[in-house]
């Protein structure tokens, strides 16, 4: 598994992950310029929560960090 830190800019969204499932939740998203889809996360904040994340819905940012299968762990983002 490759744990290098990447930058992507992209658009962040909230969608359903594990739908019909016990799992079932609504999470942070990130669509990058390459078209990748990604669950957002902050390094070291709630993984169910995130306030902050979740203010930024519809707007686009740079993030910095750590991509761990479809999750982006991002260490740093910037506003656009």
């Amino acid at each position: 598994m490759d744990l290098t830190e990447q930058t992507f800019r992209g658009r962040v969204y909230r969608r359903i992950l594990g739908k019909t499932s016990k799992s079932e939740r609504i999470v942070n998203a990130f669509t990058t310029e390459d078209g990748r889809d990604l669950v957002l996360r902050q390094e070291g904040k709630d993984a169910f929560v995130d306030r902050d994340l979740e203010a930024l819905e519809g707007k686009t940012i740079t993030a910095t960090g750590t991509i761990h299968s479809y999750v982006f762990i991002v260490s740093t983002f910037t506003l656009l």
